[in-house]
């Protein structure tokens, strides 16, 4: 039981965080999806074996809590994302009126510039 306990022990480490960290970062990519995450986390966990760094010389429970915490690291990026842009865009008024306005400044902008075309057009039409 001492030998597992000691195993697990060493799985966890400041990479760990790193890769959490990492992935939430990886989260707010809107094109990547769970399946990019489950790919490049084996895929690189894989390549680790490879490497003669000493930063690479990992232990298989070491292996599979990096893709655990790669895994939590994009679902909880991805959550409070939808959480924080939910609450921004939906419960700030002000930011839903500056932008009613500022659609309504730009459509008063352009029928504007419309009339002033269309005016320097028959200007034009009857200089010549």
């Amino acid at each position: 039981m001492n030998e597992l306990i000691f195993t697990f022990n060493d799985s966890i480490n400041l990479y760990s965080l790193i890769h959490f960290v990492e992935y939430a970062i990886l989260s707010l990519i809107p094109f990547v999806n769970f399946i990019h995450v489950v790919l490049i986390s084996v895929l690189w966990e894989t390549l680790e074996v490879f490497i003669p760094q000493d930063w690479a010389n990992e232990n298989i429970p070491n292996k599979f809590f990096d893709i655990i915490f790669n895994f939590s690291g994009f679902y909880s990026g991805r959550v409070l994302f939808k959480y924080f842009k939910s609450k921004y865009y939906s419960d700030n008024t002000e930011i839903n009126d500056d932008t009613k306005m500022s659609n309504e400044v730009a459509q008063a902008m352009a029928s504007k510039i419309i009339k002033e075309a269309e005016e320097h057009r028959r200007n034009r039409r009857e200089v010549e």
